[in-house]
């Protein structure tokens, strides 16, 4: 793959298709349950942005 926002997240370059269906299966899925499951695990769309927003201005700061 080469979209760069998706090789940010990926733990490895140019992910194969097994690759990318063992971590939706062994990361995606089982976090997906967890916020199911117990819907307090889970934060707003706002303190996603927030949290994201604080990390690119720590980023930016660093030089990164």
């Amino acid at each position: 793959m080469s979209n760069s926002t998706i090789s940010y997240i990926w733990p490895w370059e140019d992910p194969t298709p097994a690759e990318i269906e063992r971590w939706l299966e062994d990361e995606v899925g089982p976090a997906f349950d967890a916020v199911e499951a117990d819907p307090t695990r889970a934060i707003s769309v706002d303190d996603a942005f927030d949290r994201l927003r604080a990390l690119h201005a720590a980023c930016v700061v660093a030089g990164k």
